[in-house]
């Protein structure tokens, strides 16, 4: 099992990429500012800060590539000049052709979010690269998370490990905390880079950060992720996970649950509120502390409960439920329990046995009995099976391919007070049966998604992806599939990664081995 931990960036608008599906590790931004506050690095020698807008014209114009990068600044943040990011594009570009290292920084940074250009974190790569090349710390402790990735570059431990330690050498302390985590939960022995051991610490002052530029590194929060592990820091065996949570801090929990709306939940500020009110929306992390919390009680009934919040959490990526649904069906006693329930025709029983069954993690019968349960249990108004039923129908899986019939599921389980199935109605009404005027629909999906619903953000990247019902945005898409895969949602990864390889070049580098 893979090893998570935490590391802190100064850039807001750094959009580091999640792993792959097949247990490769990444990087997931967690919170991130509005582009107006892009931490954009100005060169400090010779500085043009200061100058009059009328002679900084005249200096660009005139090919100085510090006046045509500090225009193109000026023009990006409204600072002298209206905001204008055609205009602060031109000049930027213009000044990237010099190679100088903090506008290439700059440059990548813009390529890398979509900020005026279109998205394109490999032409990204590129600019950071000529950077770290150029000993700029900051490109090379970019680099370094780039070789982290498995998106745009294979990942190296080895090459990550180079760029960090050039870039702590050079003094940039974000570098030596990823260091010290490299070291200590990579299997890898390290040797020390000699190109930088043998070298001394020389930063030019076109390397250097302007400090009213930058972010303060606990703003945010890079996290190194496991689909084996999900995001919780929880030791094999133990269930007091959820109650470690509990007794934590509000702000604690809202993060692990990916809540960023602070009025959400706010008439009760109870944790278990806050829980309960997140799994409703589809949130798998709200979901196994559910089923923590039911295991822990320790009778047949609580783990019957367990079990449905666990399969749950499991649809929508939490890998992390996998352990503890074996853990339970472990029991001796469980199954006896199970098959007793569902001969008094139990809805619970009859959808958590169904979910064992259509998840491979009963093979006893056959997924046609599954369904049978299901529908029995959705006849019994339990809101779960309807879901999944409506999940079938909208996929084709076990059943014909039908939106009518996942709408109306979808629709039933809406009406007995389902979040989760608003959203799934919301998604299938504006991408698979194409309605018009569905602005209503698309802000729903962004107020649950801001309130940590993993449906909901994959759900809007799609439509920020092909610009259906938004304006098309790709690297917005991009962030919010990042998120939502950094959770584990299966679908949100294999659409970012479906997006990176649509522009891949043919570069050799940027060829990704599986």
């Amino acid at each position: 099992m893979k090893i998570k931990f935490i590391v802190y960036i100064i850039l807001s608008f750094l959009t580091a990429t999640v792993f792959a599906q097949e247990n490769s590790g990444s990087l997931a931004i967690k919170k991130n500012k509005r582009p107006d506050s892009c931490p954009l690095i100005r060169p400090t020698a010779p500085s043009y800060t200061l100058m009059a807008g009328y002679i900084l014209r005249e200096k660009a114009n005139e090919g100085d590539p510090f006046a045509e990068h500090e225009l193109g600044i000026r023009y990006l943040l409204g600072r002298g000049f209206p905001p204008d990011t055609a205009k602060a594009v031109y000049w930027i570009e213009k000044a990237v052709k010099s190679n100088i290292p903090a506008i290439n920084f700059n440059y990548g940074i813009m390529l890398n979010n979509g900020i005026g250009v279109e998205w394109n974190p490999f032409k990204a790569f590129r600019n950071f690269e000529k950077a770290a090349k150029s000993n700029m710390p900051a490109a090379q402790f970019m680099l370094g998370l780039f070789y982290l990735d498995n998106l745009v570059v294979n990942k190296n431990l080895i090459e990550a490990h180079k760029w960090f330690e050039r870039s702590a050498q050079n003094g940039y302390a974000e570098a030596g905390k990823i260091l010290k985590e490299l070291s200590k939960n990579s299997k890898i022995k390290f040797s020390p880079d000699t190109a930088v051991v043998e070298k001394k610490k020389v930063v030019s002052e076109e390397h250097k950060l302007s400090p009213a530029l930058v972010s303060k590194p606990e703003e945010f929060e890079l996290e190194y992720l496991s689909f084996s592990s999900d995001t919780a820091d929880i030791k094999s065996g133990k269930n007091d996970f959820a109650e470690k949570m509990l007794n934590g801090k509000p702000a604690a929990l809202r993060k692990y649950l990916g809540i960023t709306d602070t009025t959400f939940a706010d008439t009760d500020s109870s944790g278990l509120t806050l829980i309960n009110s997140a799994s409703r929306i589809g949130n798998p992390e709200a979901l196994y502390l559910l089923g923590n919390i039911e295991e822990n009680k320790n009778t047949d009934e609580s783990k019957l409960h367990a079990l449905s919040f666990y399969l749950q959490a499991y649809r929508l990526g939490s890998f992390k439920a996998v352990e503890n649904i074996y853990g339970i069906l472990n029991s001796a006693f469980i199954k006896p329990y199970l098959e007793e329930q569902i001969r008094k025709e139990n809805p619970l029983a009859m959808y958590v046995w169904a979910a064992l069954i259509a998840y491979d993690f009963d093979v006893s019968v056959t997924k046609e009995e599954a369904l049978r349960l299901l529908r029995k249990a959705a006849h019994k108004n339990h809101v779960p099976s309807m879901i999944e039923l409506g999940l079938l129908y909208k996929n084709g899986s076990m059943v014909p391919k039908n939106y009518f019939k996942a709408k109306e599921f979808f629709e039933k389980a809406a009406a007995l007070g389902s979040k989760e199935a608003e959203i799934r109605l919301a998604f299938l009404k504006i991408v698979d049966l194409k309605e018009t005027g569905v602005d209503k629909e698309v802000g729903l999906l962004k107020k649950y998604t801001d309130e940590g619903s993993v449906i909901a953000q994959t759900n809007l990247a799609y439509c920020y992806e092909n610009g259906i019902g938004v304006k098309q945005n790709k690297a917005r898409a991009a962030k919010l599939y990042r998120i939502a895969a950094s959770r584990g949602n299966r679908t949100a990864y294999s659409s970012l990664k479906k997006m990176y390889d649509e522009i891949r070049p043919a570069d050799q580098i940027f060829q990704i081995l599986n």
